[in-house]
């Protein structure tokens, strides 16, 4: 079975708010689809993928926040369906940030150092956990994703427009 293609901005898909999930939608053929959502993640070298970035209108994402310096044991991976944050701390964190649907765009965004958030897995096991630091970001970037927000538009409308025109640019070359 060939790799999910990931799609780039600006995409319209990406820019769509996803829709929930339904109940007659879980089960095997859901966790199928998300296994294939982790192996273009992992082709790709990302720590996470939302469904809208795959072409996939719907509450899914899947990650696995690793730090270079993480042990195997230390990484959480996440099958997330209907994901919703319940609580968000005051505090703030932010580190350099890069998508799969913006490619060689970097850019730092202010995020809640640590969240709540309950989901359900691909079978429809409900789940909640709290998660800080890189975690927490991850969940945060996918779920932009999932509310139609990619990081250009967390970016100011230069570094935007700039990335933009060399996207074009790319895409002729090809």
């Amino acid at each position: 079975m060939s790799l999910l293609k990931i799609l780039t901005a600006p995409h319209p898909v990406l820019k769509k708010k996803a829709r929930p999930v339904e109940e007659s939608e879980f089960g095997p053929e859901l966790e199928e689809h998300m296994h294939r959502m982790l192996d273009a993640m992992y082709d790709a070298n990302g720590v996470g993928l939302a469904g809208p970035q795959v072409g996939d209108s719907r509450r899914i994402l899947v990650a696995e926040p690793r730090l270079e310096n993480a042990e195997d044991d230390e990484t959480s991976l996440f099958m997330m369906v209907n994901p919703e944050i319940t609580l968000r701390s005051d505090d703030e964190i932010g580190c350099e940030e890069g998508c799969l649907s913006v490619p060689d765009f970097n850019f730092t965004v202010p995020r809640s150092a640590k969240i709540n958030v309950k989901w359900r897995t691909p079978t429809g096991e409900a789940m909640s956990r709290t998660l800080s630091d890189f975690e927490s970001i991850v969940i945060q970037h996918e779920i932009d994703h999932l509310d139609g927000i990619t990081l250009l538009d967390r970016a100011s409308r230069p570094h935007r427009r700039k990335w933009l025109q060399q996207e074009k640019k790319r895409k002729r070359r090809r």
